[in-house]
């Protein structure tokens, strides 16, 4: 069965001139398959001598079947939001590690185009959000999200009101002024029964409003866990004055390739934030990469890492 993909765009990571080989190259793989292939507009910038359509993303939208992006999970969710109201469907290729989203690398990128031209594929749809913030009457701000949306009510003393839909659908409201976040002091000095135990007592002091303000300091170090709510990529913001915050995402089945065969396997993507002034990024993957050797030393482990 061949695909119904007759005209694909190319899109690069942004002021990225080393994505130009590998770029040409897959041009001139699909104008073989007689494929019409277009370029991203800031994407030709970085490519020598380009003979295919160079245009504007919102042209792109409008006009392609297809659209290949080759970066990171980074690049990948920002054309997301572009391409979303024109429903052109993505492939990513990663540029370097292996992506959550941008799930090719460069090495298999012709077997696995030559796959989806064949009409080999599986089609995911992914929900997006958007925000719209409103003050009184007038709409300030309108966007879309890939997988979360952070509210901050910045310098204003006064509540803010979020509104909650689905597919237009009211579903919760909630008017607040903020986040209390509690604080289990020692950590590494209780038992899981113990830190469970302080949970519990610090949950019902929240609820019953009569948390102190020792109860809300000296955090170095939050864990939090929007998986419970099927999230499955986050960018935790970090506390302020801690040094760092771990998001563990929903546990979801992926295809990865072990021994040289691709599997299903189920992968969790754990996010961390932290403080560069604090330590350095090497610390970080350093710390990422033991929890993943733990999770994976689990039976059916495995874990996709991100540090921001």
């Amino acid at each position: 069965m061949k695909s119904s993909f007759r005209t694909i765009a190319l899109i690069g990571k942004y002021k990225s001139p080393e994505v130009a080989g590998p770029l040409l190259e897959l041009a001139r793989y699909l104008e073989g398959r007689k494929v019409k292939v277009l370029i991203d507009r800031l994407t030709a910038t970085q490519v020598k001598d380009v003979r295919y359509s160079a245009l504007a993303l919102e042209e792109i939208g409008q006009q392609a079947d297809l659209a290949i992006v080759i970066g990171g999970d980074g690049t990948m969710l920002n054309i997301a939001r572009t391409f979303a109201p024109y429903n052109v469907a993505l492939v990513g290729i990663n540029q370097g590690r292996l992506g959550f989203l941008t799930d090719l690398s460069m090495n298999t990128m012709f077997e696995a185009m030559g796959s989806i031209l064949d009409g080999s594929f599986i089609t995911e749809s992914r929900m997006l959000l958007q925000a719209a913030v409103l003050s009184g009457e007038r709409q300030v701000l309108d966007v879309l999200a890939f997988n979360d949306v952070s509210v901050n009510k910045g310098a204003e003393g006064s509540l803010i009101e979020i509104e909650v839909r689905i597919d237009g659908q009211f579903v919760y409201n909630l008017r607040s002024d903020g986040l209390i976040v509690a604080v289990i002091k020692n950590a590494d000095q209780k038992s899981l029964v113990g830190i469970a135990r302080e949970l519990e007592a610090l949950g019902k002091k929240a609820r019953d409003g009569k948390l102190t303000l020792d109860d809300v300091q000296g955090g170095t170090f939050t864990i939090t866990n929007p998986g419970v709510f099927g999230s499955i990529w986050s960018m935790p913001i970090i506390v302020p004055g801690q040094a760092a915050i771990l998001a563990t995402d929903a546990i979801v089945e992926r295809p990865v390739v072990r021994d040289d065969a691709i599997a299903i396997r189920d992968i969790m993507h754990l996010g961390l934030s932290f403080d560069h002034r604090i330590f350095d990024g090497a610390v970080a993957d350093q710390f990422l990469s033991r929890i993943k050797a733990k999770l994976e030393g689990l039976p059916g482990g495995d874990a996709a890492l991100t540090d921001f």
